[in-house]
């Protein structure tokens, strides 16, 4: 099926995919800085609300890969119905695109890899270092007889927070990191789908190709026969006219018998 301007419909899903990918930088370089800063955060109030944005980007993120994967299905399945130079047009459009988009999963996935050991590592041993030097509270006094003050029970509740924080976005990225590898494996599946078809078009092709040239040198060959033809049917003509020349000439010179 054909737009009404004449162009066929899935270029405006083509088109739609171009700017999926063109979000998906942009989303995923805000999410490197968001990285960036939460993991340059030990805790602090504004701990939670950070993490809360990471979470609703990378979902972001996450459903703006499977948008522009389904779009791309709906490419395939239109080129292949419309058939001929199209199909073959659309098939190089959407392998094209499908590369593109495995490429920046794959990105993705390893900056979330990335973040998530860098979360991993500051949850074992970065917390107590990093909760001193905010506050200039030793929390070993307990081994020297001393009481926790206040203060310094409100830092422990606040570092138990942390930790109980840091177990749920740990698994959230793991689960983050699970759906990617999924997204990728069926864009993988959608790239080698469409190089199949574009091997079965090219083969195709070298068939046609091959026939082709199996019917021109059949032609040649007709040709050729017809030719040497010619000179053999002169030939015969010309003996059969001769040889009736002479049976007429045998009959006009035979002697007549006379009269009695």
């Amino acid at each position: 099926m054909e737009a009404f301007n004449g162009k066929p419909s899935w270029v405006t899903d083509v088109d739609q995919v171009e700017q999926c990918l063109v979000d998906l930088r942009a989303q995923m370089e805000d999410l490197h800085k968001m990285h960036a800063s939460r993991v340059g955060s030990v805790f602090g109030k504004d701990l939670e609300d950070m993490e809360g944005r990471i979470e609703s980007r990378t979902r972001e993120i996450t459903d703006q890969f499977r948008v522009a994967e389904r779009i791309l299905q709906k490419v395939g399945v239109a080129t292949r119905r419309a058939g001929g130079e199209e199909a073959t047009v659309g098939a190089n459009v959407q392998r094209s695109l499908a590369k593109r988009l495995q490429e920046l999963s794959v990105n993705f996935r390893q900056s979330q890899r990335k973040y998530l050991a860098e979360v991993r590592t500051q949850k074992s041993g970065g917390l107590v270092p990093g909760a001193d030097s905010r506050f200039g509270i030793d929390l070993h006094t307990e081994s020297s007889g001393e009481f926790f003050t206040t203060q310094q029970l409100a830092v422990v509740d606040d570092l138990t927070e942390a930790v109980q924080s840091r177990d749920t976005e740990i698994v959230k990225i793991a689960q983050s990191i699970e759906e990617l590898g999924t997204i990728f494996k069926e864009l993988a599946v959608l790239v080698i789908d469409q190089g199949t078809i574009l091997d079965r078009i090219d083969y195709n092709m070298e068939a046609v190709v091959d026939h082709t040239k199996t019917g021109i040198k059949q032609l040649e060959k007709a040709e050729k026969h017809q030719k040497n033809a010619r000179p053999l049917r002169c030939i015969i003509c010309l003996s059969s006219l001769i040889f009736v020349l002479l049976v007429i000439l045998v009959l006009k010179h035979r002697p007549r018998r006379g009269w009695f």
